[in-house]
């Protein structure tokens, strides 16, 4: 390349953005090409040096397996999905039941948007499908290191959180991992979506939209009449 155009500076610097972008070009080429190339270097192997090859991958990977299953034997790595290193958190599962005899009706119905009779007819209702959704988010990696958590507390998470509850603060008055207050209200979502009794249905005649009033008027606190439904 030439040190200096005819038109001066100006035209030098052209030239020299001209030849980045050349260059760019042909880095960019290179990079699509790298695959290609790896393939090409094995399809240029005769049959004993790709045999070689395969078998010293093999070897690496096998030590590299028994390696895994040492740590695995003396105890300094865990199969139950920890980072390594991380001690287990020793937590103590609260009691629901003590913890609902601490609470006042009012701030029960604040903390839960329902009744304390309410919670225990869903929670009847709910318990058999809630054993079906936490089949499915099972541990695969044996029993929880600090005991199984309840349906009750499952419940007790959920609704928590569905009224505005923090999920830390809700983790710690349950004895729970973070994670555990996500996977309850997920598990309770697909319970309720999963159980015929939680359908949502609107009658069209009079007479079931009359009687739904009355059990409405029968919940209501202020007397609230021909009220059919309510968010």
């Amino acid at each position: 390349m030439d040190t200096l155009g005819e038109g001066g500076e100006d035209d030098n610097i052209i030239i020299f953005k001209e030849e980045e972008e050349e260059e760019e070009e042909v880095d960019d080429d290179d990079d699509d090409d790298d695959d290609d190339t790896v393939v090409a270097a094995y399809a240029d192997m005769d049959s004993e040096d790709l045999e070689l090859r395969i078998l010293t991958l093999t070897c690496v990977a096998a030590a590299n397996c028994l390696s895994y299953l040492h740590s695995l034997n003396n105890g300094s790595v865990t199969t139950n999905g920890r980072r390594l290193g991380c001690p287990t958190i020793k937590r103590t599962r609260r009691s629901m039941h003590e913890l609902f005899q601490e609470l006042e009706p009012d701030t029960f119905r604040r903390m839960f948007r329902m009744k304390e009779d309410s919670f225990f007819l869903v929670l009847e209702k709910l318990d058999g499908k809630l054993n079906e959704a936490l089949n499915k988010k099972k541990r695969t990696s044996g029993a929880p290191p600090n005991g199984e958590i309840s349906n009750m507390a499952r419940l007790s998470m959920a609704l928590r959180w569905f009224a505005g509850g923090e999920k830390f603060d809700i983790s710690k008055l349950h004895g729970v991992h973070v994670n555990e207050v996500y996977k309850s209200v997920w598990c309770v979502v697909d319970a309720v979506n999963s159980h015929g009794y939680f359908d949502i249905t609107f009658p069209a005649d009079d007479k079931n939209q009359s009687q739904m009033a009355a059990e409405f008027a029968t919940k209501s606190t202020f007397d609230f009449e021909n009220v059919v439904a309510a968010i």
